[in-house]
Order: C-alpha cells, then structure tokens, then sequence
C-alpha cells in the first residue's frame, strides 16, 4: 500500500499509477496463461529427472524448479553466484540483465554443476555461441534432454491459450516448457 500508496487513492507519495501497473502486473492480468499440463505432471517429470544424470539432470531440474530458460541457464557464470547467500548478479537473461536469489534447493543444483569450479559458464561444456554471437546449450544437449522427457510424457502436451491470439496452444513437454509450471 505504501508504494501503491495515495496517487491512486487521491493522496500524495508512492511510485505513482502507471508504475504500480508495471510492477504488479495489474493492467496485465487478461494477458496471462492459465496453463493445463498433463496427468500426473508432477510425478512424470519427477520421473523422468530421476532416469536423468550430471549436467542433463541439473539443467532440467533449474528448468522445472527454477522456472529458468534454457538460454538463460546457458549465460549464468559461476563468479556471478555468491554461493553463501545464493544471490545471483548480473545475468544476462531474455529480459536484460537481473539479479536474484536461489533458494537452498536451487543453490545445491548450482553447486553441483560447478563443480568447484570459481569460474567460467555454470554449463560450459553443454554450450555455444549461435549465429547472433548469443551463448545457448548446444542443440544436441537439449535434444538429448527432451528425447528423455518425451520417454516419459510420450505425446503428452501442455496446453494454454495465447493471451496474443486468443487460441489454444498445445506444445510438447520440453526444456523450454518446464518453466511454465512455476509460472503457473
């Protein structure tokens, strides 16, 4: 209420309307995707990161638990995790550079794929520059991972409605789907 605060309620203070919009996602909220994911989601994905090992397992855990994208876990450097406190600064993301905090569950993933390792790319290793000079997993990576979720989940798709077109969106359980379930 005291960032809201009174230009909206007729008083003084706070960030103002059109900023309390942004930040809150008010003036968006017909815009968001109500997600529908298959049957035993939960279970299913459990399951098929169990059948999972090393960087595979790791990035597909950060995808579902995090919510991250894999471009951006392909960008995230070791030396930007403070690793006592599970702050992340200065990654570069789809959305510009962010800062932010991994939980205990998600700094134990992290510290698990660096290894030791003080610095460099998080997944060095399962990563590329594309043709725009952007650092992404490798393709086969990626595939090698969705060819183990489609083990699992089969044909299996998560549906939503594209708050752009109004239609129905089916895609398939994916590396790059995983993340709607946190936003869900």
């Amino acid at each position: 209420r005291t960032m809201q605060a009174d230009p909206i309620m007729g008083g003084s203070g706070g960030i103002g309307k059109k900023a309390w919009e942004a930040l809150t996602l008010e003036s968006g909220k017909g815009g968001q995707r109500k997600y529908k994911f298959p049957p035993d989601f939960n279970f299913k994905i459990s399951q098929a990161i169990n059948q999972m090992e090393g960087a595979a397992k790791n990035a597909t855990s950060l995808a579902y638990l995090g919510g991250f994208r894999p471009s951006d876990m392909a960008k995230i450097r070791i030396e930007h995790i403070d690793f006592a406190t599970g702050e992340i600064m200065s990654t570069m993301t789809k959305a510009g550079s962010v800062e932010g905090v991994l939980n205990p569950a998600l700094l134990d993933i992290v510290r698990q794929q660096a290894g030791g390792r003080e610095e460099g790319l998080l997944f060095e290793e399962f990563t590329e520059l594309n043709s725009k000079g952007q650092t992404v997993f490798k393709t086969s990576f990626q595939n090698g991972i969705n060819k183990s979720l489609k083990n699992v989940f089969g044909d299996e798709k998560i549906s939503y409605i594209s708050p752009n077109t109004k239609e129905l969106v089916n895609e398939k359980v994916s590396i790059h789907s995983l993340r709607h379930h946190t936003e869900d």
